[in-house]
């Protein structure tokens, strides 16, 4: 297949679109950077290809250039070559490893795509990494904007709520398909549908449609693979063509029917304790109590529920309200001046 001539840009003066056989940029001087990477802008084949190398062109670590691959020592410095001197495709691999691990670094800490890669290396990867220490710095902000805090308050008031529910024993009637030993009348029984089963009643044939993908030929394209000299090779592939070729299929398809499963179902009555109602009491900084309840002789006292608040100043015209638990509320005056840890709307300690 033929070769394609590439082209580079310099990495040192911004010269573009340099041809792929010029190892040296034409402005300043310098020889193709580690970075370099080889583009195409036309078609055209090269004239004579038996002048084209076959190996992809080596990098000298000492003086920063590349060699034609047949060279034994750099043409720039005149080091011999070494065994682990890299080849331009071994270059590359190391350039895109670094970038995948500044945007893999990137993406951890914001959630996003770092985006497609920059062609001033250098540069791009400043910009990221000023981006990242500032969304760093953004996020270590927030954390501590809800971190627990210490903060110096004034009591300005108290506040506190205290309910007990009130349960009340009632003769309720129930169902079940067991009758609870603690039940005491049946009221009466019936056979009723506990749950269906799903039985096989028939099969019935059904025909449906049914596609496959046949061989219809093959067709071909070309690409051009870099050959990391400066040239890059036709490439010639062929892909198989497919045509959808359509049949019916029958198959006998399962019918079922529900089945109702009885069994006997039992209605009672029994005794339950009910909800009936809440009581409850709230009051400022007096000392908080339970609210007295006088109980009839089927009733009993259930959950209690207490709540304890104090309003504070904050400072600088700011007030706000925490709640707390009660030794803490307990433990604070108005007018008193105390150091707490705040998180949440809530005092969590008093210092």
């Amino acid at each position: 297949m033929p070769k394609i001539e590439g082209y580079w840009d310099c990495a040192y003066c911004g010269n573009r679109a340099i041809r792929g056989g010029i190892r040296v940029c034409p402005s300043c001087g310098k020889t193709r950077a580690a970075n370099t990477k080889f583009y195409m802008l036309d078609h055209e084949p090269v004239a004579d290809e038996s002048a084209v190398e076959t190996g992809a062109d080596w990098f000298c670590p000492y003086c920063d250039s590349y060699n034609p691959a047949s060279a034994t020592e750099c043409a720039s410095c005149g080091h011999p070559r070494e065994a682990e001197d890299k080849d331009y495709f071994q270059v590359r691999e190391d350039e895109a490893r670094k970038d995948q691990e500044a945007d893999a670094a990137f993406s951890a800490l914001t959630g996003t795509d770092a985006g497609p890669e920059r062609p001033n290396v250098t540069r791009s990867r400043g910009r990221r990494w000023i981006s990242l220490l500032l969304i760093l710095a953004l996020l270590l902000g927030g954390i501590y904007m809800l971190m627990p805090r210490d903060r110096q308050v004034t009591v300005l008031d108290k506040s506190w709520e205290r309910s007990v529910e009130i349960q009340e024993n009632r003769l309720v009637e129930e169902s079940d398909w067991t009758m609870p030993s603690d039940a005491v009348e049946l009221i009466r029984s019936a056979r009723e549908i506990h749950h269906y089963d799903q039985v096989l009643d028939h099969y019935e044939p059904v025909t449906v449609q049914r596609s496959e993908q046949v061989l219809d030929g093959y067709d071909t394209y070309t690409t051009y693979e870099d050959m990391g000299n400066g040239f890059f090779d036709a490439v010639e592939h062929q892909v198989p063509r497919y045509r959808t070729e359509y049949y019916t299929e029958t198959y006998q398809e399962p019918v079922y029917v529900s089945v109702p499963v009885y069994d006997t179902k039992y209605y009672y009555t029994i005794w339950r304790w009910e909800y009936e109602r809440t009581e409850t009491v709230s009051g400022g900084a007096e000392e908080p109590y339970w609210p007295e309840v006088p109980l009839e002789e089927d009733q009993r006292k259930g959950d209690r529920e207490e709540s304890y608040a104090v309003t504070v100043d904050l400072g600088k015209g700011k007030t706000a309200e925490y709640e707390c638990d009660f030794d803490i509320w307990s433990a604070m005056d108005p007018g008193g001046s105390y150091t707490v840890r705040a998180y949440g709307g809530q005092i969590t300690e008093l210092k």
